[in-house]
């Protein structure tokens, strides 16, 4: 399973749990503009992930949350996850400017890799993904923070380039 926060307020998520079983972290990314955003993608293995049903979420924040928290949690089935390091390769980049646009690279080390993006913004607004990428969920939590969570299945390893459109006037 794969959980992506994003907090309007220099409070990180400190330690997130499915069913009193902690989340790993995989990537933290911090931004200020005009106000400082921080965002985290964090995942469970297969084997820690409870039985099926309702289970609760639980976040607990370094800090108070003084503006806004947007959470978004799928998960991703048949995903190798024995046998390699999870994650396969991170990479994380802030635009502290009002571009309607990002894109970063990734090189990835294993056939068949998935991509998780998590775009964390200062406003409201729809956003445009690329060829071959899966919008998973996101919004608003309050027309003010904007989290969109993408992932992209990469066939062959190496370098890979992303990136999304969006509302210029966020």
């Amino acid at each position: 399973s794969i959980m992506a926060e994003q907090t309007g307020s220099n409070s990180v998520a400190a330690s997130p749990t499915y069913n009193g079983v902690a989340f790993s972290q995989a990537v933290a990314q911090s931004a200020s503009y005009p106000n400082r955003h921080d965002s985290s993608i964090f995942y469970l293995k297969h084997a820690d992930i409870p039985a099926s049903g309702a289970h609760d979420v639980s976040i607990n924040y370094a800090n108070n949350v003084d503006q806004e928290s947007n959470v978004c949690i799928f998960t991703l089935y048949n995903v190798a996850q024995f046998g390699v390091t999870i994650p396969d390769a991170t990479n994380s980049s802030a635009d502290a400017g009002a571009s309607s646009s990002i894109s970063d690279n990734l090189t990835t080390n294993k056939a068949n890799a998935w991509v998780v993006e998590l775009l964390a913004l200062g406003g409201s607004g729809t956003i445009t993904p690329q060829t071959g990428q899966t919008h998973r969920g996101g919004g608003s939590a309050n027309g003010h923070a904007l989290l969109e969570v993408l992932t992209k299945e990469i066939t062959v390893p190496g370098a890979n380039s992303f990136g999304l459109s969006y509302p210029s006037n966020t």
